[in-house]
């Protein structure tokens, strides 16, 4: 699927909230059978399709999962021109939705621009949004992929997925619950916040210059790494086999429920770690110029020791403290 470009020309007047602009022009791609699109709004049989595929560039794109053998696909414009439209084309399972006709250069306001797909249950997806933001209520899906470049992500309600994809390069990206074989959610200059999370095999979340939050990630036999290079990294009720954290200049808070092996890691901020009363570990803690703190343990070759030590966990920051509770 053919990612929308924009190009826009002249004086303009952005539109943040939309991603269009006033003054300017986008140019977008061309895709494949254009001839066979048809343009504007229209309805389809939850029963033809087993794929989405929406390719945008500015307004909103909205997924919304929908009971009814009937589904609608519609754009909050009124007056759009046959070629400013929406385009779609239905063949062999996959519905594909373009921003506008194929190769098509004109001025857009993002108020007519803001799509909105009622979907079935039980399918694979795929999202490419270039400055519009995407809101997701997707309840039980195949392997979902929601991806923009100026965009926040949005996926509310409960989600079943076998795997979910998130991502964005300047914004944010919001998940509450969740179960699936495994998540992605990363953005390049956005924060990401997940919650309540439950995966059989892995969890990744990312971070170039924002921070991560997530609250009751359950990936109890799996995996769950979380990076962020000058963000802060808080993650609380976690419950997995594996877990790796790093963050360059930010600080880290973690609440350990259950866990196999940890690795919490920062340059340049202060590591804290929440030991949950049933949770036994083997600390080994490293800190070039900061202090140690921490109770309930015990010392044995070096490493604090709580419980039964099942579980192995190595903290170490350059230039802050470490707290074990």
């Amino acid at each position: 699927m053919k990612r929308v470009v924009g190009v826009v020309l002249g004086c303009l007047l952005a539109l943040p909230l939309t991603g269009c602009f006033f003054g300017g022009t986008v140019m977008t791609d061309s895709y494949a059978n254009a001839e066979a699109y048809h343009a504007g709004r229209f309805e389809y049989r939850a029963e033809d399709v087993k794929k989405l595929e929406v390719n945008w560039y500015c307004g909103g794109v909205t997924l919304k999962q929908t009971e009814g053998d009937t589904l609608h696909v519609t754009e909050s414009g009124e007056n759009l021109s046959t070629e400013e439209a929406l385009h779609w084309l239905l063949e062999d399972g996959v519905l594909r939705v373009e921003f506008c006709a194929s190769g098509y250069a004109s001025r857009f306001s993002g108020q007519d621009k803001k799509l909105t797909v009622e979907i079935p249950a039980g399918l694979d997806i795929e999202v490419t949004s270039t400055s519009a933001g995407i809101a997701a209520e997707l309840g039980k899906q195949k392997n979902v992929t929601l991806q923009t470049t100026s965009g926040a992500i949005e996926v509310s309600g409960t989600t079943d997925a076998e795997t979910l994809r998130l991502g964005t390069t300047s914004g944010a990206i919001d998940l509450e619950q969740l179960t699936a074989k495994s998540l992605t959610a990363e953005t390049t200059s956005g924060s990401v916040r997940v919650q309540e999370v439950n995966v059989t095999e892995s969890v990744r979340l990312g971070s170039t210059s924002g921070s991560i939050r997530a609250e009751s990630l359950n990936a109890n036999g799996g995996t769950v790494a979380a990076e962020s290079n000058s963000g802060s990294i808080r993650l609380d009720t976690v419950r997995t086999g594996i877990l790796t954290v790093g963050t360059t200049s930010g600080g880290v808070t973690v609440g350990l429920n259950e866990c196999k092996n940890a690795s919490i890691q920062t340059t340049s901020g202060s590591v804290r770690l929440n030991l949950s009363q049933s949770l036994g570990a083997t600390v080994h803690a490293s800190s070039t110029s900061g202090s140690f703190n921490g109770s309930g343990y015990r010392s044995e070759n070096g490493r604090y020791i709580w419980g039964d030590g099942a579980c192995t966990v190595s903290l170490g920051t350059t230039s802050g403290s470490i707290t074990v509770k």
